[in-house]
């Protein structure tokens, strides 16, 4: 039996891939589009790369039909294929995957020509490829096999002595990016990683905390930070010398990485000092974590000078919550630290929160009427999503009267009602009680004489009752209106004082310095919303309509869509706002595909698996596109779900029933019918009649009752 690598060598290529100064001109400007594309010199993901590469590739004019990159997975330990063009996986993997063999690959170190005309087993491959010729170019990013680049012609097609000159430099550069890869991940190890105890470093911890800080700034969650020390470690150090010190942080580095979960983030901070963010979570769960680590921490035998495990160690910890405790990572650490000092003096192995520090008022503390102006300005250059930033807002009002419960109603221009913004203290879906409490005669009153209202003690048992009955600690609350140029634009309600008490004038006085900020503040917020929303919509729409323009089919597609999705809103009666943010998002839906290559755009047969693979990645894409206008979020949502189907056959994350916004399934419904009406370069369009019957067939399956009821309304 001839073996591979012989088979290899007889149909290796032996002449040097040196270009001619012709040769370069005549693909110099393709070439260099190439070269400059960042994922080609290393930027960007592996998926990015090797789109960049086919899509300038197919330009050259090489005679290539498919391409297939057969490179060696790190996590999953094997070589993948990765294809393009017509050719279809069950092939590569049948046919291409089973006649490569990387151990032959690597010893032959030659590209490899495959071309037809003897009768063996590249004659047979080719001719069940449907390819006329093969090129095979083995890759060696650091010295090392790690795979190869195929590339195949059309029947018929023969790959000339300049095509395959040029693809063998451009392979150089799939190299190359492998290699910044390899060296990326390495580089990254040490940049962030501990060498000792394999945990962040201080440097990637703070990055993390930052950013941390950033999202709970957007979405309104608390996190916790915990600090971390070794009780007693330099005597454990003196007494047992550092290689068994070394084997002990080790240990105990494993012991906190196991005992939290994947999303959090463990670092070692110096010594023998570590940090801890627990994504999400509040005080009370934050306490359980450290609780669970310390006992871990203290029933565990640790080595001594013979390293024999016979020794224990305790921890103390200290932990600060996000924003109760700090706004910015800095004063989180702080806080942190404070507590930590203080579980330490207290004799170590115990934790200590920052509320309980307070409490104890041995660790320095921020004075409960201190109102903190720089965390306050670092919150509103950071927070982007305005009614997160309001919740930020929120939380510093109530923080500064000690308060547990509030509520903050605004009125934008032109609206007469006052809409609920933030609210905190309520349950998580207790919008319609917040209304119920405040949306009628206390804002109302508020507003109308544009001075505060404080409820010291009620002499109406019935309103006390009321007040009870609806979760307040007492009958004790405060109402003050924001006002703007002689205008009422909001009105801030305060409950639940801490310990019980009631709210007097000197409450009001207290927060009076904050309350010119706030309402400062929030106008600015509302005319940058209003702005924001305008720019994001026309820069993004204009984008799309240049798209448009390229591809004459797709013309009209977007307006018609936004026009038919907003129609169906309004028949389900869901609202002005809502129907307004289902049209924008029509309008917008597809600008994902701004980039999906021509070829595929305008491919005149059925897409390959590959190419579908390509195109169904647009929601992700238009996502992502929409990630720098914030006040586009709900219409962002909308986007990233558009093409989620009923019966969870939907993609990109097959969503199912009700975890499907309604306004997404409106959108995908008027999606579909507006497409299947409308000519494509791969089929005709279908008649209204047969749209109609198809999307009646699919009630239930692709698309929610209720949306398909509402369409057949006004379609028929």
């Amino acid at each position: 039996m001839i073996r591979k690598s012989e088979i290899f060598n007889r149909y290796s290529v032996d002449f040097p891939p040196d270009l001619s100064p012709s040769d370069v001109e005549d693909i110099g400007k393709a070439l260099n589009a190439l070269l400059k594309t960042p994922a080609v010199i290393g930027f960007g993901g592996k998926e990015e790369f090797y789109a960049h590469f086919v899509n300038h590739v197919m330009t050259m004019d090489l005679g290539v039909r498919d391409i297939i990159f057969y490179t060696y997975d790190d996590e999953l330990g094997k070589y993948i294929p990765s294809i393009s063009g017509e050719i279809n996986q069950e092939k590569v993997d049948d046919l291409f995957v089973g006649f490569l063999d990387p151990k032959s690959l690597e010893e032959v170190r030659k590209p490899i020509k495959l071309t037809r005309g003897r009768k063996d087993v590249v004659e047979e491959l080719l001719r069940n490829l449907d390819a006329g010729c093969g090129l095979i170019i083995p890759l060696f990013p650091d010295g090392s096999f790690r795979g190869c680049v195929a590339f195949l012609t059309p029947d018929g097609v023969v790959f000339e002595e300049r095509d395959v000159k040029v693809l063998w430099n451009l392979a150089f550069y799939v190299e190359l990016f492998l290699k910044i890869q390899e060296s990326s991940r390495s580089l990254l190890y040490y940049a962030f990683y501990d060498p000792l105890t394999s945990l962040f470093n201080r440097r990637a911890f703070n990055e993390r905390l930052e950013q941390e800080v950033l999202k709970s700034r957007r979405t309104g969650r608390s996190f916790s930070l915990l600090m971390a020390d070794i009780d007693n470690f330099k005597e454990y150090n003196d007494r047992f010398h550092h290689p068994a010190g070394d084997i002990t942080l080790q240990e105990v580095a494993e012991i906190i990485r196991e005992s939290v979960r994947e999303i959090d983030t463990v670092a070692r901070l110096g010594g023998d000092e570590f940090g801890i963010i627990l994504s999400g979570t509040g005080s009370s769960d934050s306490l359980v974590v450290a609780h669970r680590i310390l006992g871990r921490v203290s029933t565990h035998l640790f080595p001594d000078e013979n390293f024999d495990k016979t020794q224990k160690v305790t921890l103390s910890m200290g932990i600060s919550v996000f924003p109760q405790d700090g706004f910015t990572g800095h004063d989180l650490v702080k806080r942190a630290d404070e507590a930590l000092f203080l579980a330490k003096k207290l004799g170590g192995n115990r934790v200590i929160r920052t509320e309980d520090a307070a409490l104890m008022r041995i660790a320095p503390t921020q004075a409960t009427h201190d109102i903190p102006p720089q965390s306050l300005y670092e919150a509103v250059r950071t927070v982007f999503n305005f009614e997160k930033f309001m919740e930020v807002l929120l939380h510093i009002s109530l923080d500064a009267l000690q308060a547990e419960r509030g509520s903050l109603f605004v009125r934008e221009w032109g609206d007469p009602d006052y809409v609920l913004l933030a609210k905190k203290g309520f349950s998580t879906n207790g919008n319609g009680r917040v209304r119920k409490i405040y949306g009628g005669n206390i804002i109302r009153l508020v507003a109308e004489k544009g001075q505060p209202l404080i409820s010291e003690k009620s002499p109406d048992e019935e309103v006390k009752k009321y007040l009870m009955r609806e979760g307040f600690y007492n009958e004790s609350f405060i109402s003050i209106p924001l006002i703007h140029g002689g205008d009422v634009v909001g009105v801030l309600n305060i409950s639940n004082k801490r310990g019980g008490g009631t709210f007097s004038r000197d409450d009001l006085k207290k927060i009076e310095p904050l309350l010119s900020q706030v309402t400062t503040i929030l106008m600015e917020g509302l005319r940058f919303r209003k702005n924001l929303r305008t720019f994001g919509e026309i820069s993004l729409a204009t984008m799309f309509d240049a798209f448009e323009l390229k591809y004459p089919f797709y013309r009209h597609h977007s307006s018609d869509v936004a026009e038919l999705s907003g129609r169906i809103a309004r028949a389900m009666g869901l609202g002005r706002e809502r129907e307004e943010t289902i049209r924008v998002a029509g309008r917008l839906h597809d600008v994902g595909m701004l980039c999906v290559p021509s070829s595929i755009m305008t491919k005149e047969r059925d897409l390959s698996e590959t190419e579908r693979d390509v195109v169904r990645k647009h929601p992700f894409v238009g996502w992502k596109m929409l990630e720098n206008y914030p006040e586009l979020d709900e219409v962002r949502d909308l986007v990233l779900y558009h093409h989620e189907r009923y019966d969870g056959s939907g993609y990109p994350f097959g969503l199912k029933g009700d975890d499907i916004p309604i306004e997404a399934s409106v959108l995908s419904l008027a999606e579909f019918f507006t497409s299947v009406t409308s000519e494509r370069p791969h089929r005709p369009p279908l008649s209204r009649k047969k749209a109609l019957e198809m999307v009646k067939d699919l009630k239930g399956r692709a698309f929610a009752p209720e949306v398909v009821d509402s369409f057949l309304k006004i379609a028929s």
